[in-house]
């Protein structure tokens, strides 16, 4: 399986937890958990940012980079469960940043 095809069928899944959304971007996908940014789709695979709190989610974490110079992120095992993803995801919400709001120039 090609990786587009890996990325389709797990923003597919993943759609199906309430509130999260994909935006493709640079050949991957950022996934956005009720607006704010969770993670991404990366050629390493699923990965979600790096968050303390979430680390007892894990029985053992895998870290990978995502893009060249990007920080460490917690892969997402092959074969979670949703309503696993979806607890963690609520666990992250509380520690993540809304995106910066991107202001118009005038012109």
């Amino acid at each position: 399986m090609d990786i587009k095809q890996y990325h389709r069928i797990i923003v597919d899944d993943i759609s199906l937890i309430s509130g999260v959304s994909t935006r493709a971007m640079m050949g991957g996908y950022v996934v956005y958990y009720n607006g704010k940014v969770v993670g991404g789709l990366y050629e390493s695979g699923f990965l979600i940012k790096n968050i303390d709190a979430v680390k007892h989610n894990f029985d053992s974490i895998r870290y990978d980079i995502p893009y060249e110079n990007g920080k460490p992120m917690i892969k997402i095992p092959d074969g979670y469960e949703l309503s696993w993803l979806e607890g963690v995801f609520k666990e992250m919400y509380d520690y993540l940043p809304f995106p910066k709001s991107k202001q118009k120039t005038g012109g």
